[in-house]
């Protein structure tokens, strides 16, 4: 499903603009202000977010990435598309070329779009996309739960999971404070008990069994 924002001017052929937003989002802002911030001289429009291993993995495959910059890497979850730009300057070939050529990057249609259309991206006021909520940034801003990866990296005293806050943004529920971790959950102790794994799975294993360990002392709370 990640690659159907490669299909939306097509699949929107008499459209020219949508607002983009993936279905793990919390609107907290007025998503007309975002309509406002329209750039005609732009394809698409998101807000900055961390390369991750996108750079190693071109590296390994000699993509040349001619205008990229690790600084402005976008996050195609909330984005300002401009469907009639993109249908014009063939971005969907072009993505798909790339995708046939070096293959799918680990963030899909996310890391091929910023590969292809680096010059073509605008970036947004971080506000309209928070992947990280904290007291300081949560206010009026659009929420975005980026997997279960994540749930131990807000930046409050005690650690406290995204989940927890997202649940108390969305009904009101107190946030408790959630501990880190079990030791035998945390990476250097799956490394240890799976020494012959490959990242992956190791990764797979973590979350998994940290999702559950999650839930079972968290959701009925």
């Amino acid at each position: 499903m990640a690659f159907l924002r490669l299909y939306l001017g097509e699949l929107l052929p008499d459209v020219d603009w949508i607002v983009y937003s993936d279905v793990d989002t919390l609107w907290r802002r007025d998503v007309c202000e975002l309509w406002t911030l329209r750039d005609e001289s732009k394809t698409v429009q998101w807000v900055r977010s961390k390369p991750f291993e996108f750079v190693d993995w071109c590296r390994e495959r000699k993509v040349p990435l001619e205008g990229f910059v690790p600084e402005r890497y976008g996050c195609s979850g909330v984005c300002l598309m401009n469907l009639k730009r993109w249908r014009e300057s063939r971005a969907l070939q072009r993505c798909m070329d790339f995708a046939k050529r070096y293959g799918i990057p680990k963030y899909a249609d996310q890391d091929i779009m910023n590969a292809v259309l680096p010059a073509e991206c605008g970036l947004l006021p971080e506000h309209w996309d928070v992947q990280i909520p904290s007291p300081e940034n949560t206010p009026d801003c659009v929420l975005h739960l980026t997997g279960v990866g994540q749930y131990f990296a807000v930046p409050y005293s005690g650690r406290i999971a995204q989940y927890r806050y997202w649940d108390h943004v969305a009904r009101g529920s107190k946030i408790g404070c959630v501990n880190a971790l079990p030791f035998y959950l945390r990476p250097w102790m799956v490394r240890l008990l799976l020494p012959l794994a490959s990242p992956l799975f190791r990764e797979r294993v973590q979350r998994n069994f940290a999702w559950r360990w999650f839930v079972s002392r968290y959701a009925k709370t």
